[in-house]
């Protein structure tokens, strides 16, 4: 039987996305570094330019906290501006690497993403909203693609689930805009906005929690710091709203999008599992690409509007998406789990069946 257009490549065929190991190939250099400058840019970007900016009513008006204030935010806006270039250069890169790939599907979704960058750079000059239309099509498109590699790949349970999670969350938080610009266009109002908000919503809590049990870090070497930071991170977010519940909300939406609808301690879970999943992958050399693609889609959040944030949440889901191998390196990471992946046939039979780790 013919492979599929988005099969898994040959194991001498470089996937974007894949992670460094005995069967796998590096990232590109054209890819990496512009990628990883994107993520760290998007972060700093997102600290002082969408949070501490939005505190600054509540600091203390002392002209040396104000110093450090203004410091901080100017370091935002600076940052803010070269996520701009950042994205597109590293969109860009990773559309031509898929380009020349030798699988139909990935070539198709490079072209889709090369589309996307022009497009998104005519919406900067042209505010059309038939424009906008046509970029939440083609980015609704790749979306599309992506979440039927995932349907038809082969990686672990909790990363499929992630990032159809991921995917959904992107696809639903589209609506309200396409609704507000059909508004523009024809003056009717399409049904559904609120419901689409709560499924992205929903979606988003529950990506975290999968990338979770996929970097099940109770099992690795570095599990107990990123464990310890994890509950820190949660412990503050949970503090944070109890003494500040309007605030931490507007920040949350101003943020990432999200609007907190839902119980506090789902997301007090959520942002904890994201942080120590985050630093589990950041430690395994062969699954730092899915520490900068949860950064990418952090930055981007649930409804990216602006030209950079779509390209850094189509960036962030086709890394998640197209390295079914930095997941298996997961896997291998944790010394019992790779003892009986190595070990008798019978021993990897064990593996299979229990729970179905590796597929």
């Amino acid at each position: 039987m013919q492979p599929g257009p988005f099969a898994p490549p040959e194991a001498e065929e470089p996937s974007f996305g894949s992670g460094i190991g005995p069967h796998q190939a590096a990232y590109p250099l054209a890819v990496a570094l512009p990628v990883a400058a994107l993520s760290v840019a998007g972060v700093v970007d997102l600290l002082f330019e969408r949070i501490v900016y939005r505190v600054g009513i509540h600091i203390p008006k002392d002209e040396s906290v104000m110093s450090v204030y203004q410091g901080a935010t100017a370091i935002g806006d600076g940052a803010f501006r070269y996520v701009m270039v950042l994205a597109a250069f590293a969109a860009i890169a990773a559309g031509l690497h898929l380009v020349t790939s030798r699988d139909t599907g990935r070539q198709l979704l490079g072209a889709a993403l090369l589309a996307l960058v022009v497009l998104d750079s005519m919406t900067i000059r042209w505010d059309d909203p038939g424009l906008g239309l046509t970029v939440n099509a083609v980015y609704g498109g790749i979306l599309a693609l992506l979440l039927g590699v995932v349907a038809a790949g082969a990686s672990p349970w909790p990363f499929r689930l992630a990032a159809l999670s991921a995917g959904v969350a992107l696809l639903a938080g589209q609506y309200p805009l396409i609704a507000a610009r059909v508004g523009d266009l024809s003056q009717d109002a399409l049904p559904g906005v609120a419901t689409s908000l709560t499924i992205a919503e929903a979606a988003v809590v529950m990506t975290p929690l999968m990338l979770f049990i996929g970097a099940h870090p109770w099992h690795q070497r570095t599990g107990r710091p990123a464990l310890l930071v994890g509950a820190a991170v949660a412990l503050a977010v949970g503090a944070a709203w109890v003494r500040a519940p309007s605030t931490i909300a507007i920040l949350s939406l101003w943020g990432a999008g999200v609007t907190m609808s839902f119980p506090l301690p789902v997301y007090v879970v959520a942002a904890g599992a994201a942080v120590a999943a985050a630093v589990t992958f950041a430690a395994q050399p062969g699954a730092k690409h899915l520490a900068f693609a949860m950064a990418l889609l952090l930055v981007a959040g649930v409804q990216p509007t602006v030209t950079q944030y779509n390209l850094a949440a189509i960036l962030g889901m086709t890394i998640l998406v197209l390295g079914p191998e930095s997941s298996r390196a997961v896997v291998a990471a944790d010394p019992k789990r790779a003892e009986l992946g190595a070990g008798t046939p019978e021993s990897r039979g064990t593996l299979t069946s229990a729970g179905s780790l590796v597929r």
